[in-house]
């Protein structure tokens, strides 16, 4: 009997785990970090389901401009959107590899320089933003990578990469000039007012964010609906095992 009650307080639990919803990213973002006083959030939002929810990003202000400083993409808390209105779920990582999930690699997103929409090679809608390498010995290199939504975490893809003093790229062409990038609007909010935005900027040299209609698109191009996991699911599944673990219980 003593199993039995293990194995069902191990379900429910792992359970409970996979149904952490979050209603209010920004409350839990700051609940994630020591902000300094006089530090702002900044937020945007994009749609990288393309299923009529909206994810949300989170920075701070001091972050982001000391990537800006390096020439680097400043890193992004992504907090994943589910089917159900008003409920998120905190990516848990990035998946670099098949089977491999760093939980301590945030997405590296550069909102001046990105795409957001449907991404021919990967076959779904995704992100599409670039790097510099800049190697202690050779030559600068430019990384055009990929993230996109699997589940409870993002998987980034390497789309290409190439010496910007040989050649241009056809995929910087394709996704990242200057007039296909996505116009990106951040928000910097003040701590002090959690649901006002002190100011909002827009991204110059881009594009406004909108999603695709269907004769925008080629026909080989139509991304296809692919609904978004709802965790709920397993809280209901975890609940039907409980109650049959209790009826056994009770027989015996």
């Amino acid at each position: 009997m003593k199993l039995t009650l293990i194995v069902a307080t191990t379900l429910i639990f792992a359970c409970s785990l996979g149904c952490a919803q979050i209603t209010d990213p920004l409350a839990d973002f700051k609940r994630l970090l020591d902000i300094s006083p006089g530090d702002k959030i900044l937020k945007w939002e994009c749609r990288l389901g393309g299923e009529g929810v909206t994810d949300m990003l989170f920075s701070l202000k001091s972050d982001f401009e000391k990537a800006n400083q390096n020439d680097q993409p400043p890193s992004w808390v992504f907090y994943i959107a589910e089917s159900s209105i008003g409920n998120y779920i905190r990516s848990t990582g990035t998946e670099e590899k098949a089977d491999s999930l760093s939980v301590d690699d945030l997405p590296q997103i550069n909102p001046e320089i990105c795409y957001i929409g449907w991404i021919s090679e990967l076959g779904k809608r995704g992100v599409v933003t670039m790097r510099t390498n800049v190697p202690r010995s050779g030559e600068t290199i430019l990384i055009v990578y990929a993230y996109t939504v699997e589940g409870n975490h993002l998987k980034r893809s390497e789309l290409g990469r190439y010496n910007p003093r040989e050649a241009s790229s056809a995929l910087f062409d394709k996704y990242l000039a200057d007039d296909k990038r996505t116009r990106v609007h951040i928000q910097e909010l003040l701590l002090a007012v959690q649901s006002t935005p002190s100011s909002t900027r827009a991204v110059q040299g881009a594009q406004p964010a909108v999603l695709p209609r269907s004769k925008d698109l080629a026909a080989n191009d139509m991304p296809p609906t692919i609904p978004r996991k709802n965790s709920s699911l397993l809280w209901v599944l975890g609940v039907g095992v409980l109650i049959a673990i209790v009826v056994l219980i009770r027989r015996r």
